[in-house]
């Protein structure tokens, strides 16, 4: 993922700090993944097994949990962001900020709807304008696992196949989830109990309405205490034009995977010749 650069000039010392991360969160390279971890405990043990014949505790030379603090900034780094040269004319203050607090761009409803080959599929209860926030509360209503974690959890399985319910943990997250690499998430994302699980993929540009807010507001994603700060917003679906009512939701599930193998791209490809999902229609819990 590339971020786009400012047109206006920066001070050195920034281009050189935002040009080192930048290159970070474009190629998301192993420092990263290391050090996005919310359990302290996680970033401990790493640098144990990585540091030989110490004579100190490793958290006297790292501090995870202070590290894991700066992940998530205060509101007073929100406010100054935005009144800085830097950010007051980012779309993240200048837009989002402004229209999440706005309550008319919160009124798009849709509502789950069967289809015999899809299974389920969400659909436009009345006219939604782009850019208008749909289903916000999926913000908040999501399970989040660690890249680390998930790493773990298919390894176990691996080993095990044997265990059920990790297994069906597994494929929940393959069916239902999607990678979320942007924010210092890092790891994979799934909604909970919220409708926005059943926005079927879209075939094509013209079949697509629908995107994840972080598609527009790409160019925060360099640095911004806003995004930073409330992590979960990356997850927001937002119409990606105007949507008529009684119209099918549908989003490019391309951008679910950080890496478009080709296992997954065959998967997409599947999707658009038969119809059918990970999800099979006919299974009891589907009935």
């Amino acid at each position: 993922m590339r971020i786009k650069p400012r047109s206006a000039p920066l001070d050195s010392t920034f281009v050189i700090l935002f040009s080192s991360i930048n290159d970070s969160y474009s190629y998301f390279s192993e420092s990263y993944f290391r050090y996005v971890r919310s359990p302290p405990t996680a970033i401990d043990l790493d640098i144990m097994d990585r540091f030989h014949k110490q004579e100190f505790v490793p958290a006297r030379n790292y501090d995870g949990a202070t590290h894991a603090n700066y992940l998530v900034p205060s509101r007073a780094w929100e406010n100054w962001y935005c009144e800085s040269e830097l950010g007051r004319n980012q779309t993240a203050c200048k837009n989002f900020m402004k229209d999440f607090y706005n309550p008319v761009i919160h009124q798009g409803e849709a509502e789950v709807r069967r289809d015999p080959v899809k299974g389920r599929g969400l659909y436009a209860v009345n006219d939604i304008p782009k850019g208008a926030y749909i289903n916000a509360d999926d913000s908040h209503m999501n399970l989040h696992i660690h890249r680390y974690q998930m790493e773990a959890l298919q390894s176990f399985v691996e080993e095990y196949p044997d265990a059920d319910m990790y297994n069906q943990l597994l494929q929940f997250f393959h069916a239902y989830g999607f990678e979320n690499e942007p924010n210092g998430q890092s790891g994979w994302t799934v909604s909970v109990a919220n409708v926005n699980t059943f926005i079927n993929h879209a075939c094509s540009e013209e079949a697509r309405n629908a995107e994840g807010i972080l598609d527009v507001h790409i160019e925060d994603s360099l640095f911004s205490p806003i995004l930073y700060r409330q992590k979960n917003l990356g997850v927001i679906t937002i119409a990606a034009r105007d949507i008529k009512a009684g119209e099918e939701l549908q989003m490019d599930y391309s951008g679910f995977r950080s890496t478009m193998t080709p296992e997954y791209a065959n998967l997409l490809k599947s999707f658009c010749e038969t119809g059918e999902g990970l999800v099979d229609v006919n299974g009891e819990d589907e009935l």
